[in-house]
């Protein structure tokens, strides 16, 4: 079913888009509080995210997205920002994981299979990394 938008913002503006002019298209924006006029944003944010996806045949999910610089970390836009592939794998499929860390259970950079992945803060993934015997010496 396609959404009619008006052309006139609430303002009496001419709309921008998504039925707002220039000016509350920018504070909508900068607030992601932009109106979802093309469905469930999560189920395509989910969508897009998996079309960056390679099941291996381990489990891991090897990333094939955008990777920022010398960063083993994949890269994936969010609303409202660009996040770490793994920490948006974990925030689209599991949940917000809020100020704690998205550890690999894989230790993985690229892997973003949820089920690979856990939250914990930095001192449990430095354990992690010790109980590995990854931690330098």
């Amino acid at each position: 079913m396609k959404i009619l938008l008006p052309q006139v913002c609430a303002c009496g503006r001419k709309v921008k888009a998504r039925g707002l002019c220039s000016s509350h298209y920018n504070t909508a924006w900068v607030a992601d509080n932009l109106p979802d006029t093309t469905g469930d944003y999560l189920d395509k944010a989910r969508a897009r995210f998996m079309s960056f996806v390679q099941i291996e045949p381990d489990g891991c999910w090897r990333w094939l997205g955008a990777f920022g610089g010398t960063s083993p970390y994949g890269l994936f836009y969010l609303r409202p920002k660009q996040l770490p592939a793994h920490r948006a794998a974990y925030t689209l499929f599991c949940e917000d994981p809020g100020e704690l860390q998205v550890c690999h259970r894989c230790d993985r950079p690229w892997c973003v299979n949820p089920e690979h992945l856990f939250l914990g803060t930095q001192q449990d993934n430095e354990d992690d990394k010790k109980a590995k015997g990854r931690a330098p010496r």
